[in-house]
């Protein structure tokens, strides 16, 4: 009927000579206050209104309801439209702006201009509720186009209203879990976010269950509504373990792999899925538990823990609907935990692979400081890039290498690792750098790996008073066994005061030597990178070292290229020319500080630092 009036408004509402008395008996019945009887001589016949399903008014010239059906005290209450305009009701269009009296839909059409479909939303001041309706009114003119009455129709669309916002709010729950829960990689944090998703929205307590790595159940975040009550939370945490052979509650959920929906909870069935569950019971008794629903956490067919869901203070019972958003946000939380499962589980190899293509630890070489930091970048699961290493020679020298592989990843880590050990085969052959690094090159470019490194290889030669007796080099074969019988027959038992090192470079920023007092001076030849061509242009340079003075190698994650905030000089410069007469440690330590600083609080490559000091 409402679509009818919509499209033929003239069918029903049509102007004839005034025929209906001041008492009949139907105004009396359709309103609370009978209309004068000036207004009842001048009414239309109106009597077709009490057959229309949809509520209808009519107001005469003055704004005055000389009309209206019994749908209409449904839809308005009692009062018909007046009611609307009590000092009780407040009315607000669909933007929230309040409508005045003089904007209402029957008063606009008593104007003369027409009102289809307007949303209205009616508050309730006394019951602090809200209504929503539609109104619908046009102008019922004479035979000289006088307005005469307003005929209004109003639709009540309060649940309509209701089902659309709860789905407005849902889909903005929904989209807010998706952009929270993929802010973050780490489980604990995802975690968190989702209990702090469901207070309030959906609950007034959420507990977060994982399943570890060793098969144990920990709740991982709880939140409350009530901030006080993170005392509670801790102390079920610390003293309550779940129950993993109860028959119902959260354990059963974890069994089943599916939801579970109480409408009407309990603080026993809270505590049964626990040990002592008498001791919880009494702890949960004053929260007023009243309703409970748990979805389980599933990603890859693997069941990776459960949300629990929780009314207390706000009374709220549970639904097949709010079961729905909860198993939403459970599969939205579970993606994310396995994508940050999958990431810790990659980065934990990628860590390992690291580690291992590092020295296990530094050389202690009486009479000389030895100090490296290592900062490797990336998304946590890359592995590669720079590396370095201090190893004894077969000649009883000591070779330092600092290098820096092409890329990451897997390839860039299997390079790093042919160049480490590569370099370590090498230095048992060959005595000079250049060599060693020409017999690195010729390894890479027969891998045909389609990648590169820079090296810088310095041979540490201590001069000092050897205390344990030389054995002939007869003794000893080449290679690796010559250095472990060395290790073994022929402790170091020396000091040195001074030493003598020959650096190669291939492609690798030139290393600084930093003197006893000053000053601070690169060394060494730019070479050729390795891997990119057959016959490379690589160098020997030597350079000594007295007591006191420091050799310095770095990555160029390590910036060196030049400040112009202090007139050109690079980085390295300025900061080891605070580092002079440091010992190797601490100097270290200030030039990463410095990398990071420079690269804005974090490291965008790479950064390894390798300092060799003669004690002074």
């Amino acid at each position: 009927m409402l679509s009818s009036i919509h499209t033929r408004p003239a069918a029903y509402v049509t102007w004839r000579e005034p025929v209906v008395p001041s008492s009949k008996p139907a105004m009396q019945d359709s309103t609370r206050d009978a209309p004068s009887s000036a207004v009842a001589e001048d009414l239309l016949d109106f009597s077709f209104i009490e057959g229309i399903p949809d509520a209808v008014t009519v107001q005469d010239a003055h704004g005055r309801i000389v009309w209206a059906n019994e749908q209409s005290k449904r839809v308005l209450g009692p009062a018909d439209e007046p009611a609307l305009l009590d000092a009780r009701f407040e009315l607000f269009d669909e933007s929230g702006r309040p409508v005045p009296d003089d904007r209402l839909p029957g008063k606009l059409a008593l104007q003369g201009t027409p009102t289809t479909a307007a949303v209205l939303r009616v508050h309730d001041t006394e019951k602090d509720d809200d209504r929503w309706v539609t109104a619908t009114a046009w102008p019922v003119r004479d035979a000289d186009g006088a307005v005469r009455f307003a005929v209004s129709v109003w639709g009540d669309v309060t649940e309509r209203r209701r089902r659309e916002d709860d789905l407005v709010r849902r889909l903005a729950f929904q989209s807010d879990a998706s952009d929270s829960l993929a802010s973050s990689l780490d489980y604990a944090t995802i975690a968190e976010t989702v209990a702090k998703l469901a207070v309030p929205h959906l609950a007034d307590w959420c507990i977060v269950y994982v399943v570890q790595r060793d098969g144990a159940i920990r709740r991982l975040a709880m939140e409350h509504r009530d901030p006080d009550r993170a005392d509670l939370a801790r102390v079920i945490e610390e003293e309550f373990t779940l129950n993993l052979s109860a028959p119902e509650g959260v354990p059963k959920v974890l069994r089943s792999r599916r939801s579970e929906l109480v409408p009407d909870a309990t603080p026993e069935l809270m505590a049964a899925d626990v040990y002592e569950p008498e001791r919880l019971r009494e702890l949960l008794t004053p929260l007023g538990i009243s309703s409970w629903m748990c979805a389980p956490l599933l990603a890859r067919d693997r069941i990776l823990g459960a949300i629990s869901f929780i009314s207390t203070e706000s009374g709220r019972r549970y639904d097949r609907a709010d079961l729905v958003v909860a198993e939403d946000l459970a599969r939205r939380a579970s993606t994310a935990m396995d994508n940050a499962r999958q990431f810790d589980e990659r980065s934990h190899i990628a860590r390992t692979l690291q580690k291992s293509l590092l020295p296990p630890q530094l050389p202690d070489i009486q009479g000389i400081e030895i100090a490296a930091r290592f900062l490797p970048t990336g998304e946590g699961n890359e592995v590669g890039g720079d590396f370095y290493d201090v190893f004894e020679t077969a000649e009883g020298d000591w070779a330092i290498i600092m290098g820096d592989v092409c890329g990451k990843g897997a390839d860039a880590a299997a390079l790093t690792g042919l160049s480490r050990h590569t370099i370590r085969t090498a230095a048992m052959q060959e005595r000079d750098p250049s060599k060693v690094l020409t017999m690195l090159n010729d390894a890479i470019i027969l891998q045909d790996t389609g990648r590169f490194c820079t090296v810088a290889y310095a041979r540490l030669e201590p001069f000092g008073s050897r205390q344990t007796a030389r054995i002939g080099d007869d003794r000893f074969q080449a290679g690796m066994l010559g250095q472990l019988l060395r290790a073994q027959l022929l402790p170091a038992q020396w000091v040195a005061p001074h030493a003598r090192i020959t650096v190669a470079l291939g492609g690798h920023p030139l290393p600084y030597v930093v003197r006893r007092g000053g000053p601070v001076e690169v060394v060494g030849s730019p070479g050729t990178l390795i891997g990119v061509y057959p016959d490379p242009d690589i160098t020997d340079v030597e350079v000594f070292l007295g007591q006191g003075d420091a050799i310095v190698l770095y990555t160029d994650g390590v910036s060196e290229e030049p400040d112009p905030v202090h007139g050109g000089e690079t980085m390295l410069d300025v900061v080891l020319r605070e580092c002079i007469d440091m010992p190797a440690d601490r100097m270290a330590q200030r030039i990463e500080e410095a990398a990071v600083e420079r690269q804005q609080g974090s490291s965008r490559d790479d950064i390894a630092i390798l300092v060799v000091r003669i004690e002074p």
